[in-house]
């Protein structure tokens, strides 16, 4: 008993101690396994749709990718991606997209939030015309893990096309995409 009358139960200050340790196994388990992409190749497949800021040929279009990234360290990953986007119009429009990114993972379970930046080539054929561009590119995006090979990905792309390079897509080209990827360990 100490005084003033407060009587203290060493059950209590058990199990506080045991509920302390567990948390404190359990934290050091999740963040020992938290490595969804260090020294792993994937290769995915997207589909989603594209969006043109222009008045030159209809905005929506739909668009199929195929990425594929690179883990460099348990934060960052390496990646390219190539899209088409078909844009139906008279004449129609035809959007092909090539380029790199590098992209920061906020690892922490099975859901892996992460946005990145990035350089593209693009192409844009319509009516016997090609016309090439160049852009810089913010991508941000959320992959599910849904085990060590597969991974559900959601992701947003805004290109900037700052040259002007004649491809009517001036200035900025929208893409959303669903992608189905897979992991392969490479060491």
């Amino acid at each position: 008993m100490i005084s003033g009358g407060v009587r203290l139960d060493p059950r209590r200050g058990l199990a506080s101690r045991v509920f302390g340790l567990a948390l404190a196994l359990g934290t050091w388990e999740l963040a020992s396994t938290a490595r969804a992409y260090e020294d792993t190749v994937t290769v995915g497949l997207d589909a989603g749709l594209g969006l043109a800021v222009s008045s030159d040929f209809t905005m929506g279009a739909p668009q199929l990718g195929l990425s594929s990234t690179w883990g460099i360290n348990d934060a960052f990953t390496l990646g390219g991606r190539v899209a088409y986007g078909w844009h139906p119009d008279s004449p129609d429009a035809h959007v092909v997209v090539g380029g790199i990114e590098v992209v920061y993972l906020l690892d922490i379970l099975e859901v892996v939030p992460f946005f990145g930046l990035g350089t593209d080539a693009f192409a844009v054929m319509r009516g016997g015309s090609r016309s090439p561009d160049w852009a810089l590119h913010a991508v941000v995006g959320l992959d599910w893990l849904i085990d060590r090979r597969w991974i559900l990905g959601f992701d947003f792309r805004a290109y900037f096309l700052p040259l002007d390079l004649e491809s009517s897509l001036d200035p900025v080209y929208l893409a959303f995409g669903l992608r189905v990827s897979m992991a392969f360990e490479i060491y």
